[in-house]
């Protein structure tokens, strides 16, 4: 905007709707002794260094009537100061707070004539002048400030862990308040769509595919539900499993190793357990496709295994006679 103006010595940039001091603005003006810059919207700057770099001449500096709410140390460099005669910052709306400290010190002790300095105010109408914080008030402040700081920051890392670690525990409430708020139906035996609902995680699909539907479908005629087959495109995952579930006598869980490491196979399961010990509208007849250590078991599968009746996979043709039967029988009598 200015080419270097190496013989200035009045610069007058007043009216103009200024927000800032540029940056490395000043240096073009070396001889510069008043620079007036009243009148416009100047917001607080920090970078005293840029602003006021190479500026060794300056006497008086008019700022009054603009938007600054501090001045820091770091705001006008010494070398400024030692050589300013006046300055003028009336009618700037101050945040009389600790960071003001430095600056009203400064007008208790400075040679520079303070023009009007008895008429600047705080934001509160609070003459400046009166505003008296001492160096140990503002350090409890600094340190109430940090530590309310680092206990939010410590209750948001506490509260992320925790949901993190519970989130499928909190994703199964969030399921039963849908429940509620959606008032589900719990339907009769007699109008289930389906035998039974089948809980597996997608590295077993081709099992469930070639061997479970084959055989409990194609060949003895109970029609399964098959969450890759049978849920609705577009729908609220944990609503289609709830409606389905409702649509369905029976849910056969296929336990693997794999199954203990889906969070969507285990969440299923929790909210089949939930509908067999809350509802009793359904029954459960888990599936040991594979041999799992217990160690390697959540709770709720060991507790099945444990508790409950059920029927494991084998490649020997008596095994996998009894298997069938197992299923069979189950779902007949259910």
């Amino acid at each position: 905007m200015f080419k270097p103006l190496k013989k200035l010595q009045k610069l007058y940039l007043e009216k103009l709707q200024i927000d800032y001091i540029p940056w490395n603005f000043l240096y073009q003006f070396p001889r510069l002794q008043l620079l007036s810059m009243a009148n416009n919207k100047i917001v607080p700057w920090i970078d005293g260094s840029s602003t006021f770099k190479d500026v060794k001449s300056l006497q008086e500096l008019k700022l009054e009537n603009n938007r600054i709410s501090t001045i820091s140390s770091k705001s006008i460099l010494s070398t400024v100061l030692d050589h300013l005669k006046t300055i003028n910052l009336l009618n700037n709306h101050f945040t009389c707070s600790c960071d003001l400290m430095w600056f009203r010190d400064w007008m208790k002790s400075t040679k520079v004539e303070i023009k009007n300095a008895t008429k600047y105010k705080c934001e509160n109408s609070e003459f400046l002048i009166n505003y008296n914080p001492t160096p140990e008030s503002c350090k409890n402040i600094a340190l109430i400030i940090a530590v309310s700081v680092g206990s939010l920051v410590g209750v948001i890392l506490l509260a992320t862990i925790i949901i993190y670690f519970c989130r499928w525990r909190i994703r199964f409430q969030l399921y039963n308040i849908r429940s509620r708020c959606r008032n589900y139906l719990q339907l009769k035996h007699n109008n289930c769509v389906y035998v039974a609902y089948v809980i597996y995680c997608y590295e077993d699909f081709k099992w469930v595919k070639d061997k479970l539907i084959k055989e409990i479908e194609t060949e003895r005629g109970f029609r399964l539900c098959i969450p890759h087959r049978d849920f609705e495109v577009g729908k609220v995952f944990a609503d289609n499993i709830v409606d389905h579930m409702n649509l369905s006598k029976t849910v056969i869980p296929v336990f693997s190793k794999n199954f203990s490491k889906n969070e969507w196979c285990l969440f299923q399961l929790d909210v089949a357990r939930s509908k067999l010990t809350k509802e009793g509208s359904l029954t459960i007849f888990p599936v040991m496709l594979e041999e799992v250590e217990f160690k390697n078991m959540n709770a709720a599968i060991y507790s099945f295994i444990k508790l409950s009746n059920y029927a494991a996979w084998s490649e020997d043709s008596y095994a996998k006679e009894l298997f069938w039967d197992k299923i069979k029988d189950h779902l007949k009598n259910i």
